[in-house]
């Protein structure tokens, strides 16, 4: 049998290195990194189905007689969790649902190749690390404490059970770790893998790094107006380890929080 060597992806190494210089030019200039959980730190629903979850909330919704046009084959259970047209008191029973799927999907979520990486060269270059995130903030706190990564945090943002309507792509959440951070927001950049990161950077004067994990998310990314793109985790943290901090100095924070 002859023997099989693997090909280099020519495509999806060209289609990574197009946007590097965007990417350091970037990271040079960056004070703070906000970043999205899902996805870039890890795969929360990976040793988890989401569907799980949303099958849980359609089934509710369907014992209330509340309607849900369209959104029956949906696996993201926010997807139904941020759906118009829900009464407060039902809204109240789906977050709650949501939160304990999470909270049980953060037990079994899958770690990103590389975001340990790239979280130990923010620390060494000085660089704090916010989550700003639409998942709920007792799951996030669940997976920092399983992996052991909390001192890598600076703090959390992440979804007010109260109003769903805040997550992204709506601004606050960005907003409010920028704030945190007493930074300018075009001194924080955002990294995320969705459309909505990006729209929530835009939306708050916050330049935006889109992660590409997936087949497809690079265009989208790129549609959306992503600063730069990259595919890998390690990418970012080789680019963090080697950019050069144009200021120098140190800042003082709050102690780390979940928000």
């Amino acid at each position: 049998m002859a023997e099989l060597s693997a090909k280099p992806d020519r495509k999806r190494h060209t289609a990574c290195d197009c946007t590097r210089r965007n990417l350091c030019e970037i990271l040079e200039h960056t004070r703070a990194v906000l970043l999205d959980f899902d996805g870039p730190i890890c795969a929360v629903f990976g040793g988890y189905p989401s569907t799980n979850t949303a099958d849980r909330l359609r089934q509710e919704l369907k014992s209330l007689g509340v309607p849900i046009p369209g959104l029956f084959p949906t696996r993201d259970p926010l997807a139904v969790l941020g759906m118009d047209g829900i009464p407060d008191s039902v809204r109240r029973n789906l977050e709650s649902l949501v939160q304990a799927g999470e909270m049980r999907a953060a037990e079994f979520a899958v770690p990103t190749t590389g975001t340990d990486e790239f979280l130990s060269a923010c620390q060494r270059r000085g660089l704090p690390v916010v989550i700003v995130t639409n998942n709920s903030p007792g799951a996030v706190q669940r997976y920092l404490d399983r992996l052991n990564i909390q001192e890598l945090v600076k703090a959390v943002f992440a979804r007010d059970p109260g109003d769903p309507s805040r997550m992204k792509p709506d601004p606050y959440l960005v907003d409010q770790a920028v704030g945190y951070l007493g930074l300018p927001a075009g001194a924080c950049v955002l990294i995320g893998d969705s459309s909505t990161d990006v729209a929530a950077a835009h939306a708050a004067g916050v330049r935006s790094i889109g992660y590409a994990n997936k087949p497809g998310k690079r265009d989208r990314l790129q549609a959306a107006g992503a600063d730069a793109v990259v595919c890998t985790m390690g990418e970012l943290a080789a680019a963090v380890a080697g950019a050069v901090r144009h200021r120098s100095g140190s800042w003082d924070y709050p102690a780390p929080s979940l928000r």
